[in-house]
């Protein structure tokens, strides 16, 4: 009997494949669209917000806005040490930049994932409306008297400085030098304008955000006047600014003018025998229509002066034809871009009965965003409404399985 040997050969295996290294690019787009980078983003808004909040303790909160949020870079000492922050606006951004890469573009596509990617789509509708409407709304407000009509509505922090032309016939043409261009002069810088059809030149200096005219020492100030700067209002819209306007005629100063937000009418002069007038006055801009405050309503809470409730019933007057409408506090009107919001009143004297005359004061804002956010609500609640509903199904589906396998066993 013979034995043979044999000798098995060692089985050699293939080399395990080694994965390639990652481009910079994919990278960039994993650490992008992260969940790291999204909880960052998040606690840093948090942390934001937060600060913001507790700053309003001290400071209004149109400047606090300003600072925390409408800026990209703010150092915070609120806590008592300074705190270097990175404002809303290029988080907000980069958290739009997170959520199109990581929830839509690198999600896995599927049956299960379609609510997700819908209600990340409603979050990045709701992102693009917030920068729509930082980047291009309008807002103001309008006071009117009972009986009273206006088809334009002024803003709350903007204030431009006006000169116009008196006609004989008692018309008027403006020249206007917008609040943006000189609101952010530092202290000794001038801004002028000039204009072809006016025989002078129009400088500011000296702009002051908040202040009073105060009688100057001596024979020194304009007038035996001066303006004496004041500590920003907590309320931004009750600051009351201040600028030197100087008329320069042929390259040598004319006549120098105090311009103050609460002057009572146009500082009046006349050059080359024509009649001017020159102001400080709100931002103002004009609506496509008419609306005329036919009656307030306020229904204070029982015993007490505080008003419960009020509205205006106002007239909508355009193309010849007028339309009343009610606008309450919960319910504003909306047309042709407009809103209309109930935001106030203000108490101006009594008439011959002694009756409380009040003036409505309604806050009007131009937004072309402004049914975005509504819509983005919508968008994600369906898209969580199709996640959780596929969730239900599965796990129903699993469910009855589960029970048919015991039930055979």
């Amino acid at each position: 009997m013979s034995q043979t040997e044999t000798s098995a050969k060692p089985r050699t295996l293939p080399p395990r494949p080694t994965k390639a290294p990652k481009s910079v690019g994919t990278r960039i787009l994993d650490f992008l669209g992260s969940y790291a980078l999204a909880m960052v983003i998040l606690t840093m808004l948090l942390v934001l917000t937060f600060l913001g909040t507790l700053e309003q303790r001290h400071r209004g909160i149109f400047d606090v806005q300003k600072d925390y949020f409408e800026s990209f870079f703010h150092v915070c000492d609120t806590l008592g040490f300074p705190i270097p922050l990175i404002g809303a606006v290029p988080l907000l951004a980069l958290l739009f930049v997170n959520l199109t890469v990581g929830g839509m573009i690198r999600l896995r596509k599927g049956r299960g994932t379609i609510g997700i990617l819908v209600a990340h789509l409603g979050i990045a509708l709701l992102l693009i409306g917030s920068l729509v409407e930082h980047s291009l709304s309008t807002n103001g407000n309008m006071s009117l008297r009972p009986g009273e009509t206006s088809n334009t509505f002024r803003s709350y922090y903007d204030w431009d400085v006006v000169v116009t032309e008196f006609a004989k016939d008692g018309s008027g043409e403006r020249y206007v030098m917008p609040h943006e261009r000189y609101a952010d002069m530092s202290d000794g810088e001038r801004v002028t304008f000039q204009s072809e059809r006016l025989p002078f030149d129009l400088v500011l200096s000296g702009y002051q955000r908040n202040s009073v005219p105060r009688r100057a020492p001596g024979a020194g100030g304009i007038d035996g006047y001066l303006l004496q700067e004041l500590e920003p209002e907590e309320k931004a819209e009750y600051n009351r600014p201040g600028v030197l306007a100087t008329l320069v005629a042929d390259g040598q100063r004319d006549e120098q003018i105090l311009l103050w937000g609460m002057q009572t009418g146009p500082h009046l002069f006349e050059r080359e025998g024509r009649q001017f007038g020159i102001d400080m006055v709100r931002k103002e801009w004009v609506i496509p229509f008419t609306l005329k405050l036919d009656r307030f309503v306020k229904d204070d809470h029982p015993g007490l002066a505080m008003a419960r409730e009020y509205s205006s019933y106002v007239q909508k007057i355009e193309d010849g034809t007028a339309q009343s409408i009610h606008i309450t506090m919960n319910e504003p009107l909306r047309h042709r871009g407009h809103i209309f919001y109930q935001s106030g009143y203000d108490d101006i004297g009594r008439d011959r009965n002694g009756e409380i005359i009040y003036r409505t004061v309604l806050a009007v804002s131009v937004n072309p965003a402004d049914k975005i956010p509504e819509i983005s609500c919508y968008v994600i609640a369906l898209g969580l409404l199709i996640h959780f509903l596929m969730k239900l199904f599965r796990y129903i589906k699993s469910e009855n399985r589960r029970q048919r396998h015991a039930a055979a066993a």
